[in-house]
């Protein structure tokens, strides 16, 4: 397995290039799964030549924006399981107003 770092940035200082909090963890089966999902994940996935088709899966550490806040635009151009800790009693993760309806508490 191989684990790149996508960013390594934080949510309050953009450094060029150098995006929020977003690793994928790549199996030698072709199997993605991106660790944290930051609101600019759609610029670090193209940066590395990823597309959101190349994730077959999310984890979520924390509910923060710089880990969750690109959730909904990935599941609604592409669903995939997001996983995370257990978050409220309907286990649901809501993100900007937007519940991820595929989510499983952990």
């Amino acid at each position: 397995m191989k684990l790149l770092f996508l960013g390594t940035g934080s949510a309050f200082v953009p450094i060029e290039d150098n995006y929020q909090s977003n690793m994928m963890l790549r199996h030698p089966n072709g199997k993605n799964l991106l660790i944290d999902c930051g609101s600019d994940i759609r610029h670090s996935l193209a940066h590395f030549g990823f597309s959101y088709t190349d994730i077959n899966a999310v984890y979520i550490s924390h509910q923060h924006a710089d880990h969750c806040g690109g959730v909904p635009e990935i599941i609604k151009k592409y669903p995939v399981p997001v996983y995370g800790p257990y978050i409220n009693e309907d286990q649901k993760i809501n993100i900007n107003n937007f519940t991820v309806p595929s989510f499983v508490p952990l």
